[in-house]
């Protein structure tokens, strides 16, 4: 297992058109790797931020074997490892939906792990993802070279249990996203230090940003946050770019053994039913209140 491993996040204001937004993300690929990446997030609905939800269900149909196909070639083409951001994917149980699916591909190109989004966003009148996608079943983890990777998308990185759910902890935690300005103003940088913290461990969040065809803006502010909170680096909100940072194991064995809070975590407080108030402790501690 490698000791350190230089790690990318790609930025991007996508449109539309697919062709358009591959032809970019090849770009920005290129660009991760001339700076020495070897892993490389790309952010969630990379293929598309198109002029309507619906949009992204045709294109499942028309254009998932291609945008698969180029995830799979971009990752053997360059030797690294690519967490395809999202895509959609077809619903078989229901044709009207998609899944937004995080593809994770390894050096010779070939798919390691799919993971459907869980937790699907909705905020106000404005948004309602599940309108057009299908809630994910799984909690996946893959194993790479610098350790577990935890698969992750967007609205999830606000459940915190779904980082607790898997038998080892990660290394990294993969976060491609579209948050928001509103949400990402207040919210994203929080979440994924809390998530760094919490995890002891590496949090990538791969943005997208600027404005898209649909008039809505994305918050953008990519950024690559280590074991102890601190963020290593980070990209503006408007524009497209790439943002790399070295995950250091030996970093984060220190933080774990300085601070055990993994070790310490009472993971047997699940299985424990709350217990309504013991009535005679109770009426003691308020006689002597």
């Amino acid at each position: 297992m490698s000791t350190t491993v230089k790690i990318a996040a790609v930025q991007m204001v996508s449109t539309a058109d697919v062709d358009e937004n591959m032809a970019a993300a090849a770009s920005l690929i290129g660009d991760a790797v001339g700076q020495g990446a070897r892993i490389v997030v790309l952010p969630e609905n990379w293929p598309i931020m198109g002029r309507r939800d619906e949009d992204k269900v045709a294109i499942a149909k028309t254009r998932f074997e291609a945008m698969q196909t180029f995830m799979s070639d971009s990752a053997r083409g360059h030797g690294i490892m690519l967490i395809g951001g999202t895509v959609p994917v077809p619903c078989a149980e229901d044709p009207s939906r998609v899944f937004n699916t995080s593809m994770a591909f390894d050096a010779a190109g070939a798919l390691l792990a799919r993971y459907d989004k869980v937790h699907l966003f909705a905020f106000g009148e404005e948004y309602n993802e599940a309108k057009t996608v299908a809630f994910g079943r799984d909690i996946v983890s893959v194993t790479s070279s610098i350790g577990p990777i935890l698969l992750s998308v967007c609205y999830d990185v606000r459940f915190p249990e779904l980082y607790r759910a898997v038998p080892e902890p990660p290394t990294l935690i993969s976060v491609p996203a579209a948050f928001t300005c509103e949400t990402g103003a207040a919210h994203w940088e929080l979440l994924l230090r809390c998530r760094a913290i919490e995890n002891q461990c590496y949090v990538i969040g791969a943005a997208q940003a600027g404005v898209h065809p649909s008039g809505r803006r994305s918050y953008g502010h990519s950024m690559i946050v280590d074991p102890w909170g601190r963020v290593l680096a980070r990209l503006s909100g408007t524009d497209a770019g790439v943002c790399t940072a070295d995950v250091d194991l030996s970093l984060m064995g220190a933080v774990r053994a300085r601070l055990p809070a993994l070790r310490d975590r009472r993971i047997d407080l699940a299985s424990i039913a709350i217990k309504p108030p013991n009535e005679e402790r109770v009426s003691h501690l308020v006689r002597w209140s």
